[in-house]
């Protein structure tokens, strides 16, 4: 699940990511996420985390 604040799943995002708030449904919350992330990205030898450019 997106962290507070950033749980709207827009038609474009839906789009970009073919994510829709029902396929998370039931998650584990940012706040468990976030450091299993972390520690994956801090093992890697490049960054797997990136993000797109943002704009209109």
């Amino acid at each position: 699940m997106p962290p507070p604040g950033h749980q709207h799943f827009g038609d474009r995002q839906i789009a970009v990511h073919g994510i829709t708030r029902r396929m998370i449904d039931g998650a584990d919350g940012w706040d468990l996420m976030l450091p299993r992330l972390a520690a994956f990205a801090g093992t890697c030898r490049w960054s797997p985390i990136t993000s797109p450019p943002s704009g209109p």
